[in-house]
């Protein structure tokens, strides 16, 4: 279905609003599709300036109805507005972002080649996160002492190292150049000429609290009955998250960035600029198959996740805010495909599914189709090491020895185990055990037995001595992923851990397809001979 045929009128009014009842039809059995019964949250899809899809799903705790006013703390989509505060500074001659942090702050050896730039796109080698103690949290020089004397992670301008970090230490620059309160700039300067008048910050008094939606972590939560708005508000989220905000007002955002209301051209350009390899200030970047641009970020903060993607030379939009019950990764592939009318994905990885195996015998990633979407697997110790950190981290438990025997040790202990009967009986005659991974500094392992034609995911715990202590049937396995679709056949994830992007890429023939892990370096993996 073309989308055009919804925003032209062309031959009767009752054939234009069949197709525009058969979109939004379409869209909320996307939505419904990637959520669970226990989400709420809202979800907006606009094109071409009109709003096709705006609907909000559940209750809050006072059973009010979720709708497009409703509010939500949207975690890290914040950073995207500090990132534009900072190119309107330099708009202003206040900086370059290529200027090192040493010409603002007097800083430490290992950090002063650290630019502004590399601080925008991730790239600075400060770790993820800062700790602040209570005396530091309202205190910006004491927090920016802190952030300074933070171990670097790697060399500045090295690799991508997500960190809220750095956001904190541009917060506070935004500060020091403006000569105004950090909020305060982002207010005027952003979302007041951009409309966004249901817009501000945690704790912030101007807004209105019976538009807050709850912070819900589960009904037993001791924060069941905060709201996106009754949240600590200090150095330790301001630059890098804290950003209250509604779906109308995300929605005025996309459209004051795309009339270039808000920020001028030179600035605009810079900020969708994508100079480093998948990052762009504030944003995520890729190519769509179409030859066009896809800029989004997710957020997840205490009881909210929350997704926001524009694609700017479609002029399109989607925005996701809700709870943190449900998965809502799929979900920007299903409306992309619906908006722009493109085979489902399955199609598109015809010839994908299969096991990839590392080099040296190092382990494997199964890949299939589930649901329409793609599952990576991994097994072995460096594939389950380098899907939960990025990297191989080396063996230091002597995991691989311990690994060749303990399937012998738990299948000699399943035979008394119910759940492992029950199996016998359900499929047939157990055919094989083949071990998954073990999960870092832990007695936890899991592994996959076969029954017939069924394979079964198996947890199994060991005590002290190295033996069985439990073994249950697993609901879920810590080394499975669902990595996000970018186009063609790339996709991208982070590791388990969350602290490294992880882009894959298969390259199919005839022959072979070989999958290339990206992030410090590249891995090839060879499809495995059948």
């Amino acid at each position: 279905m073309k989308l055009a045929g919804l925003l032209v009128c062309v031959g009767c009014q009752f054939a234009a609003t069949a197709q525009s009842d058969d979109l939004e039809q379409q869209l909320d059995t996307a939505v419904r599709a990637s959520t669970e019964r226990a989400f709420f949250g809202a979800v907006l899809v606009a094109r071409d300036g009109h709003v096709l899809f705006r609907r909000g799903y559940g209750r809050d705790v006072a059973a009010h109805a979720i709708d497009s006013g409703t509010l939500f703390d949207v975690g890290s989509i914040a950073k995207q507005f500090t990132a534009a505060a900072i190119l309107l500074l330099e708009h202003r001659g206040k900086l370059s972002t290529d200027d090192t942090i040493d010409e603002f702050f007097r800083v430490p050896e290992d950090k002063r080649a650290i630019t502004i730039h590399d601080l925008l796109t991730h790239r600075s080698g400060l770790p993820r996160m800062v700790r602040f103690d209570e005396s530091e949290r309202d205190d910006r020089d004491a927090a920016l002492r802190r952030i300074l004397q933070l171990e670097m992670l790697r060399p500045p301008g090295e690799a991508f190292e997500y960190s809220n970090a750095g956001y904190h230490l541009l917060a506070i620059l935004v500060e020091q150049l403006s000569h105004r309160r950090f909020e305060t700039f982002i207010r005027r300067e952003l979302f007041h000429k951009a409309h966004m008048e249901h817009t501000g910050f945690v704790a912030d008094e101007r807004l209105d609290p019976d538009a807050a939606a709850p912070r819900w972590e589960g009904r037993r939560d001791e924060h069941y009955h905060d709201t996106a708005l009754c949240w600590a508000w200090h150095w330790g989220f301001r630059g890098a998250a804290g950003v209250v905000t509604t779906i109308d007002d995300l929605h005025r955002w996309h459209c004051a960035l795309q009339s270039g209301e808000v920020l001028p051209r030179p600035v605009a350009e810079k900020f969708f600029a994508c100079r480093d390899l998948g990052t762009a200030p504030g944003w995520e970047v890729s190519e769509t198959d179409r030859g066009t641009r896809r800029f989004s970020h997710s957020g997840r903060c205490y009881g909210f996740q929350s997704l926001f993607v524009r694609w700017p030379d479609e002029d399109a939009c989607l925005v996701v805010l809700g709870n943190t019950e449900s998965k809502l990764a799929p979900l920007d592939v299903d409306v992309e495909r619906i908006l722009f009318s493109m085979p489902p994905l399955p199609e598109r990885l015809e010839g994908v599914p299969g096991s990839y195996e590392l080099p040296d015998g190092g382990g494997r990633f199964d890949c299939d189709v589930v649901d329409g979407r793609l599952r990576l697997r991994a097994v072995g110790v460096d594939a389950v090491s380098r899907l939960l950190h990025g990297e191989h981290a080396g063996d230091p438990f002597n995991r691989t020895a311990f690994e060749r025997r303990a399937v012998t040790r738990v299948v000699a202990h399943a035979a008394e185990h119910d759940d492992w009967n029950a199996c016998l009986d359900r499929h047939g005659k157990f055919r094989r055990a083949e071990w998954i991974g073990t999960l870092p500094e832990t007695h936890t392992s899991w592994l996959r037995a076969t029954f017939g034609d069924a394979s079964i995911d198996w947890k199994v715990t060991w005590d002290d001595e190295r033996e069985v202590a439990a073994l249950e049937r697993a609901e879920s396995c810590p080394f499975e992923v669902r990595p996000r679709w970018l186009c063609g056949t790339r996709f991208t994830m982070p590791s388990v851990d969350g602290l490294r992007r992880i882009d894959i890429e298969f390259e199919s023939d005839r022959r072979s397809t070989t999958l290339h892990w990206r992030d410090v370096r590249e891995l090839a993996c060879e499809r495995a001979r059948r």
